[in-house]
């Protein structure tokens, strides 16, 4: 999986930050897999993102914390 973030002009100056997922494939190969809306302004955000089947993403803007799970393989979870 690889992570981007980025900026939608679509959205508001100060809720402009989206992050694209990305899965990779084989023979290297990537498709757009999911998109985080973030609602948060591009530039103050940071983002770490670790994991093996299911990736953890964290987000932090000032002193708020976000936190999304992303997994691999799609599947049903409760």
């Amino acid at each position: 999986m690889i992570y981007i973030t980025a900026k939608d002009p679509k959205l508001p100056p100060t809720q402009s930050s989206v992050i694209l997922v990305y899965k990779t494939g084989l023979p290297a190969s990537t498709s757009l897999y999911d998109v985080f809306n973030l609602n948060l302004n591009y530039d103050d955000v940071m983002i770490d993102a670790t994991g093996n089947f299911g990736d953890y993403i964290t987000v932090t803007y000032g002193s708020i914390v976000l936190m999304f799970r992303q997994y691999e393989i799609p599947i049903l979870v409760f």
